[in-house]
Order: C-alpha cells, then structure tokens, then sequence
C-alpha cells in the first residue's frame, strides 16, 4: 500500500467511526461517538499498531494530509460566516450547528477526492515533499521543532 492509498483508508475508516456515533466538544464521549479529528486518529492507529511497511512518519504523513483534505472540503463546502476558515478539525467539527450530516458529507467528498488521486498517481511508497502535492505540514500554523507525529495531534486535536 502507499501513502495515498493510506490517505484513503484513513478517511474511509474515520467517516465509518463519525457514522457509527459523532460527537462535539469531546474526542469521545462514554457511548463511544467520536468527533471527526478523534475519528481520523484512530483510523490512523490501525496502521501505527498493525503490520505496515510505511514508516511512522510516512503514517503521520498521511493522517496530516486526510485531515487537510477533509478542512479544505469543509471550508469550501459547508456554509459558514463570510471569511470564516477552519485551520484545525476540532475547530470545524465543533462549530456552532455542525450537524453529523455536514460531517460525512465532508468526508464523503474528501474521500472521493483522495480516490481520484490514487486512480491518477504513479508515486512511489514513500511520497517526498517535492510531489506535486504541496507539503502539509506547511498547512499547519507554524511549529516548530515538533515530529510529524506532533504535527498531526495539533491538527487533529488529540
């Protein structure tokens, strides 16, 4: 498997989780729902604590870059004040009338997108920065002197 087939079981295992149970304001709650940036950490896991042949840092990587997917869907198609742009998950998913629906749909469309990308691709296993993809870590606000493992818990929220 390679980075964006990763980036798609990312998101296709953290729409599964949301659709399962979402929640705001918490990672989880005692029920077990999950918000969006807990969703795409524990698809991430799978990989992390499963046999792989990607490094860690090519999985962080990948969950970096789900998480940009899904903010870029959100802030181009959920309907928010003029001027609004999420930077993190957590800040979207728990926006004032988030719904569930705008949540999947979300990743519905990023999936969609991370699977066009994939159908396209001729990458290797390891991806550099130098893709045509500009670096997501750079998506963040600046951090420095953080892994990528880091990285992904700012952007993510967990």
């Amino acid at each position: 498997m390679n980075q964006n087939q990763a980036i798609v079981e990312i998101l296709t295992y953290a729409r599964d989780y949301v659709a399962a149970g979402w929640v705001q304001h918490r990672g989880r709650d005692h029920q077990g729902r999950v918000c969006a940036g807990q969703a795409i950490n524990n698809a991430a896991r799978r990989f992390i604590v499963g046999i792989h042949t990607m490094s860690d840092d090519t999985i962080y990587w990948a969950q970096i870059e789900a998480a940009r997917m899904l903010l870029d869907v959100a802030n181009q198609t959920t309907p928010e004040p003029e001027g609004t742009r999420y930077t993190t998950v957590p800040s979207w998913n728990d926006a004032l009338g988030r719904t569930k629906a705008q949540v999947l749909a979300a990743f519905e469309q990023a999936i969609r997108i991370a699977r066009a990308e994939v159908s396209e691709a001729n990458t290797p296993a390891e991806l550099s920065f130098t893709d045509k993809r500009a670096d997501p870590v750079n998506y963040l606000p600046p951090i420095k002197d953080k892994s990528f493992a880091d990285k992904a818990k700012i952007l993510i929220g967990v």
